[in-house]
């Protein structure tokens, strides 16, 4: 219903501790597509998973192009058959997640754009119950664990090894694949202010919905919940985390 209040919402937002070398979803071009820029998009084959943030990042990619899609060939695929069409040829272009662009990158395709110049934010968002927040006991071990995983995603950070493991260990992967995935995968928190929540507006939610990926406009400010900003900040500032974490990427740097 227009207007109802969204039963959940985030309290504590997460960015890519360094998007600029692992980026969490590109746009390729296959090896023989004719697309040499962005403009080259016009009238290609597309493809896209839909309702993911790889067709965030198909709409991001058109509007950095000055496209719409109705200049190009939309394919929806899911992922991994996306890049195998884009390695056949079958597609020109594709979004998605560099885990899942092996066949692709293996066929030749190369890197058109990445989130990080599309603008798109890459966000891991926690979220609570509308109701648990409202709860006056509830709301404080919210904010507890809230400050804990502030702490949690800079051990992720800064002991790449030990998360390593954990992707061995969990999903069965071999040393190197798992270390390249915990490195790839290193979020940093951040504190849900007015620049952050606009950036999530104009970057997501109104490109969007302009795309047809949602349908009604969204106010992003009734979906997240501030409440606990303070205790992000005092966790940020108290675990040095801005410093620790230019660290652990600069030594992590390909």
């Amino acid at each position: 219903m227009a207007g109802e209040r969204p039963p959940i919402q985030g309290v504590l937002a997460t960015q890519p501790a360094d998007d600029t070398n692992y980026p969490p979803i590109v746009t390729l071009r296959g090896k023989n597509s004719g697309i040499e820029r962005l403009a080259d998009l016009r009238g290609k084959k597309f493809a896209y998973s839909p309702g993911a943030t790889s067709e965030l990042q198909y709409l991001l990619t058109l509007k950095q192009a000055g496209l719409t899609p109705a200049d190009v060939k939309p394919v929806q695929l899911d992922s991994t058959v996306g890049a195998t069409a884009l390695a056949q040829g079958d597609v020109d272009a594709w979004a998605g997640s560099p885990a899942r662009a092996g066949a692709a990158l293996d066929a030749g395709a190369q890197v058109l754009t990445t989130t990080k110049q599309t603008g798109a934010l890459g966000l891991g968002v926690l979220v609570a119950s509308r109701g648990a927040l409202k709860d006056q006991r509830k709301n404080a071990a919210i904010r507890d664990f809230v400050g804990r995983s502030v702490a949690y995603e800079l051990w992720n950070i800064t002991q790449p090894d030990q998360s390593a493991q954990v992707w061995v260990d969990a999903a069965k992967l071999t040393p190197a694949k798992a270390r390249s995935t915990a490195i790839a995968n290193r979020q940093v928190p951040h504190v849900l202010d007015a620049a952050l929540l606009d950036r999530i507006q104009h970057n997501t939610a109104d490109v969007a919905y302009s795309g047809g990926l949602i349908k009604r406009a969204v106010n992003i400010r009734d979906h997240y919940y501030t409440g606990f900003n303070d205790t992000v900040a005092q966790k940020l500032k108290e675990l040095d985390v801005t410093a620790k974490v230019d660290a652990a990427v600069a030594a992590a740097r390909p």
